[in-house]
């Protein structure tokens, strides 16, 4: 009993550190206490209730799972073995056993060469299969094969943090083009969320609390109401402080507009503390129920994300301060890692991110709503569906003490003693009900497919679809920039899409199968054709080939085609002149300057983005555990559709190919499960020169000291370009997106890792005790070498070194990011569950002791890079805490 005591005591010491709050550390010493006295309550049958029992059938999951028949990538009623395409099935078990937080985090942790990343300006990016952009338009995520990308502006981006993943039966990844069954945007892959059904009558609660004050709770309700009749219910919140302010810290350059003196002592090798609280969020909450009568299925869904971004932004030192401040000599000094930073310091006084941008808030609110019938005809089939949605995306500010403003207009005395009446700029976004930007959409939708299945050994589908997308204002009816009544967001404009699609599926012979599809869709903007090709081999019941032909498009949306933010002046009137970005600062050389935009017509003549994809994919089931499934995959990009930051819009520039190349195993025993992939990828034949095009622009003009000709209106409290420019005056402005936001050096990616190596596994001594530990290893990103090497002095981590720099120990210790996650579960009686988890245990992020500081690569996310400056590294995977607890009735 001495022993219990003493451990106890010891618990208590080690977890009084001050990142873990009170009740987390009561809650694991009473863990510790049932730990001890397992054996006991073992001896007593306490453990022999079956509810407490983890059964076989939820852990072996790998016979079922190529038996099931998928709801991704085909019409056709498919299992996983003649399904032609790379697909990845993350089961209810393996997300619980996971402890992932978010499905961003539970893709990485089993998707082969899925990966996330930071934009500050968008948030949480993805990127698979040699593609990502600066917004998660290119691959699409569904519900129950409901689409959620919007048509506005950011395709998905209403769950990539929201978590509450609790309502989820599997998961289905397509990796690569879908255009065949998705349409627009499938042009990485597509991510299905399949929800949990009532199959028997049963409820669930689940609740969460770790460090820094992160609270999640769920509740589940299933109800089999009779034979063909069901209903579920589900609700889910959660809430977190994120890392304790300033702790998570920016590596390397992230000015932005950036600075010219780029040997500034202050980026030193330490990096700077972020702004704000990583991976904090006011609220996020899930409802969402299904209900099923026979043959009709109705499903709604209702969530609102919050992502804050100030630890995506370098800390500002003078958080009491606005835009336009009278006078720099007002400023006090500032502090920044315990340093004082006086209000006249050169890189400071103008590192321009601290304008009230730092405070920035993405909130997503989305309704969807599905109801799909099914209409048997013989053996045959009738499926119509309709759907509706509703979304809205804004920019707003996150409330931090901080940065609280009394009023906004107040007197400030300034050096000499006279008082200066001083307007709190709008754009200063300290208000904390200040809105940047917020618009929306609505969207309707109608399918209907015909199934046939009648004739042996054939499958066949043909339907029809049509969109509406009412794209504008958001779910209150605005779409508004910066709170300028008349500046709007986005054009208020209708889309529609007409779509027909045909799909075929025919056993040949006993062993081989091939499969042929199309699609064609009619958008107000653009025509895309899609077909696919497969053939599907399979010797016998333990091997299968599949070589697959694919394409994809994506059309872009509604900011590209249309007049935008930028177009638009205060008045609602597209401008005519040269203006700037941030027109309530002062300009200086650095300053964004907007072109005069292009006519309409132009933005309309648009091409869709098009991947074609060869693949050849295969299955090998060795015993009853261990199945291996490779893949090689040869892409092409045309009509490249990306931002540049020099035109301010969507071009059409360029083309790249890539090769991705899976290998992804899975063994799977009652007492012993374990899973490892790894993907290999990079651009191939490729000229990067070549992809630079050339645009025609009005020619800007700088004064003397370098400084754009301006006026500061008083009136609007704007600077206004000035004089208008004539417009026989040009400038030729090259752009290369290719080079600028794909690949530098055509060898390897600038924003995807060439190599990522994933581990998972699963041990269960008993019936009532798991452990489980997952691994990502992301072999650095080489294709940054070029420009990390051009900033001497800054610290990049090592990120692009290779192990010709170091050799092999130390470049996996210094170069590879390493993201370890360790769990211990408890199956208790009465339904209940317990988990311990240990997130990123190898994120220290600056450690005191000099021999452990390589572990800093192991909290590295980077920025996604659309442009050459773009180079930050955000150390926010750094160690967390939590304790999950379930209970079933």
């Amino acid at each position: 009993m001495r022993k219990k005591e003493d451990l106890i005591s010891s618990m208590e010491k080690v977890l009084s550190i001050p990142e873990i709050r009170k009740k987390t550390v009561l809650v694991l010493i009473v863990i510790t206490f049932v730990m001890f006295n397992a054996q006991q309550i073992l001896a007593t049958g306490i453990m022999t209730d079956s509810s407490a029992n983890p059964s076989t059938e939820d852990i072996q999951y790998l016979d079922s799972l190529f038996n099931i028949n998928l709801s991704s990538g085909s019409f056709l009623e498919l299992d996983l073995d003649k399904s032609p395409m790379s697909i990845t099935i993350i089961t209810k078990d393996l997300i619980k056993i996971s402890g992932a937080r978010n499905i961003s985090e539970l893709l990485e942790i089993y998707v082969p060469g899925f990966q996330y990343m930071f934009n500050k300006w968008y948030g949480t990016l993805w990127g698979l299969r040699g593609v990502t952009s600066d917004r998660n338009c290119k691959l699409i995520y569904l519900v129950n094969g409901h689409k959620l990308n919007t048509q506005a502006r950011d395709g998905f981006m209403s769950e990539t943090v929201l978590g509450l993943l609790n309502d989820i039966e599997r998961v289905e990844v397509l990796r690569g083009p879908a255009g065949l069954v998705y349409g627009s945007g499938a042009i990485a892959g597509i991510i299905n969320i399949v929800t949990q059904k009532a199959d028997e009558n049963k409820s669930e609660v689940y609740t969460s609390i770790g460090m820094n004050n992160s609270q999640e709770i769920e509740a589940s309700f299933h109800s089999k109401i009779s034979e063909n009749q069901n209903f579920s219910f589900f609700a889910g919140f959660r809430k977190s402080d994120g890392l304790p302010t300033h702790q998570s810290r920016v590596y390397g350059l992230d000015q932005w507009p950036y600075p010219n003196w780029l040997d500034s002592k202050v980026l030193k090798k330490d990096g700077l503390p972020s702004d704000g609280n990583f991976g904090s969020t006011d609220g996020n909450w899930k409802i969402a129920g299904n209900y099923s009568l026979k043959n009709l299925d109705l499903y709604f869904r209702v969530t609102r994300q919050k992502e804050n971004a100030g630890g995506l932004f370098i800390i500002d030192p003078w958080p009491e301060l606005k835009d336009n401040l009278p006078t720099d000599s007002l400023r006090g000094n500032g502090f920044v890692d315990g340093q004082t930073i006086k209000y006249n310091d050169p890189f400071w006084s103008s590192a321009g991110e601290s304008k009230g941008t730092n405070l920035r808030q993405y909130l997503v609110d989305n309704i969807m709503a599905q109801l799909n019938y099914m209409y048997p005809i013989g053996t045959n089939e009738l499926k119509v569906g309709f759907g509706f949605d509703a979304n809205t995306t804004r920019i707003g500010t996150e409330q931090r003490e901080r940065y609280k403003i009394e009023s906004e207009i107040h007197d400030v005395i300034d050096t000499t003693g006279e008082k200066v009446n001083y307007w709190d700029s709008p754009h200063a976004a300290r208000n904390p009900d200040y809105i940047d930007e917020t618009f929306g959409e609505k969207r309707y939708t109608f399918n209907a497919m015909y199934l046939l299945k009648s004739i042996p050994r054939l499958q066949l589908a043909t339907g029809l679809e049509y969109r509406l997308d009412q794209i504008g204002n958001d779910m209150t009816g605005k779409n508004v920039k910066s709170e300028i009544a008349r500046h709007p967001v986005i054009s208020e404009i209708d889309y529609n899409t007409f779509t027909l699609f045909s799909e075929g599926f025919c056993d040949i012979t006993d062993k081989i199968g091939a499969h042929i599809g199309g699609r064609l869709d009619f958008h107000t903007r653009a025509f895309m054709a899609n077909p696919k090709l497969a053939l599907v081999y399979s010797p016998n019941s333990s091997h299968s080939i599949k070589m697959i032909y694919q394409t994809s498009s994506n059309n872009g949306s509604a900011d590209n085609y249309e007049y935008n933010r930028y177009h638009y002046d205060d008045a609602g009137h597209v401008k005519t002149e040269l203006s700037f970005d941030r027109p309530y600062e002062q300009p200086g050389p650095t300053t964004p300057i907007l072109p005069v935009f292009p006519p309409i017509e132009e933005l309309h003549q648009l091409k869709p983005e098009k991947v074609r994809s060869a693949e050849i994919t295969s299955t090998h089931k060795f015993g009853n555990y261990l199945t291996v499934m490779p893949s090689f995959a040869y892409g092409h990009v045309t009509d490249l559709f990306s931002w540049s930051q020099t035109l301010f819009r969507v071009v059409n520039i360029g083309e790249y190919k890539y090769i991705n190349l899976d290998l992804d195993s899975k063994f799977d025993s009652k007492l012993f499960k374990f899973g490892i992939n790894h993907t290999f990828q990079r651009p191939v034949d490729l000229n990067v020169k070549e992809q630079q095009g050339y645009f025609i622009r009005p020619k800007v003009n700088i004064d003397q000291e370098g400084w754009y000709d301006s006026t500061f209106d008083a009136a609007s409290n704007r600077w206004k370009y000035f004089p208008v420019v004539s417009d026989s005056v040009y400038d030729t402005i090259p752009i290369n997106i290719v080079k600028d936001a794909i690949t530098a050096d055509g060898e390897n990616f600038l924003n995807l890792n060439t190599n990522i190596t994933k581990l998972y596994m699963t041990i269960t001594p008993a019936k009532w005790l798991a452990f489980h530990t997952n691994l990502r290893l992301f072999w650095g990103l080489p294709g940054r070498d070029g420009l990390y090497s051009k900033d001497t002095g800054f610290n990049y981590c090592n990120i692009n070194k290779s192990k010709d720099d170091f050799g092999w120990v130390d470049y996996f210790k210094k170069c590879v990011s390493k993201k370890v996650n360790i769990s211990t579960h408890f199956y208790l009686p009465s339904g209940f569950e317990i988990s311990l988890l240990a997130y990123d245990v190898l994120g220290i992020d600056r450690p005191e002791d000099k021999d452990t500081r390589n572990l800093t690569i192991n909290t590295i996310r980077w920025q996604q890079m659309a442009d050459p400056g773009q180079k930050a590294l955000y150390s926010t995977d750094q160690r967390t805490f939590a304790l999950n607890i379930a209970k079933s009735f």
